[in-house]
């Protein structure tokens, strides 16, 4: 996969252990924010209103830091919300954008209805074009039988 340098990758899905696994195995720690495990800690420090808030801010500094240096910035999520993935796609530099992979784990992963459902929604959205509209350049959709054939993730300098 390949993905313009400073941008935003926004990793998620309904199986939140099969995309940190995806995730870990492909990127360098320093470029990686778990979105999940930061919004706990949160979660630990200021109240339940506030947690989305709060985290959504501590994401965009750091995106902010590594935009500074000329870095890509990928993000791991279990959390399914247009919302959020909006919140996202908003913090990228415009030239390089924001770029969205779905992790479309089938129905067996995904133990609740209603999650699976929402998962259905965004692969929907992502195949057909219009999760742009939530502030993505590029959207995939990954099936569990594509996750041993992606080998790497490369960010690339932008043309002048």
């Amino acid at each position: 996969m390949t993905f313009p340098s400073g941008g935003v990758v926004v990793f998620t899905g309904a199986d939140a252990p099969a995309i940190h696994r995806l995730v870990a195995r492909l990127l360098p720690r320093p470029a990686l924010i778990s979105y999940d495990v930061l919004a706990r800690a949160v979660a630990e420090k200021v109240p339940s209103e506030q947690v989305g808030e709060v985290t959504l801010r501590l994401v965009g500094k750091r995106i902010a830091e590594r935009q500074a240096e000329g870095q890509a910035t990928v993000i791991e999520t279990g959390e399914l919300s247009a919302e959020l993935r909006s919140g996202l796609a908003a913090l990228a530099d415009r030239r390089a954008g924001a770029h969205l992979v779905v992790l479309d784990s089938g129905r067996k992963a995904v133990g609740d209805e209603e999650r699976f459902e929402a998962l259905r929604a965004i692969v929907t959205g992502a195949r057909s074009g219009e999760i742009g509209a939530e502030g993505f350049s590029t959207a995939m959709v990954l099936g569990r039988v594509d996750l041993d054939k992606v080998t790497g993730i490369e960010f690339i300098q932008r043309r002048r």
